[in-house]
């Protein structure tokens, strides 16, 4: 059993956030899910250093937009 078996996360989901946050402009991207997934993953530990940046730059561009 590997890591995504215990965290019940499908790692096709999650290679396909990884691309979905390499490609991202703006929040506005992402579906609830892939929220719902971020939350999971970071949760778990399952999201790589450039993943995490990413999307910390993301929602720190958000916060800046509705100040």
């Amino acid at each position: 059993m590997d890591i995504f078996e215990l965290a019940k996360v499908d790692k096709e989901k999650v290679v396909n956030l990884d691309l979905k946050l390499t490609n991202a402009k703006d929040l506005k991207d992402f579906t609830k899910d892939d929220f719902d997934l971020v939350n999971k993953c970071a949760g778990m530990d399952l999201m790589s250093n450039s993943m995490l940046r990413t999307f910390s730059m993301l929602a720190a561009q958000k916060l800046k937009e509705a100040a």
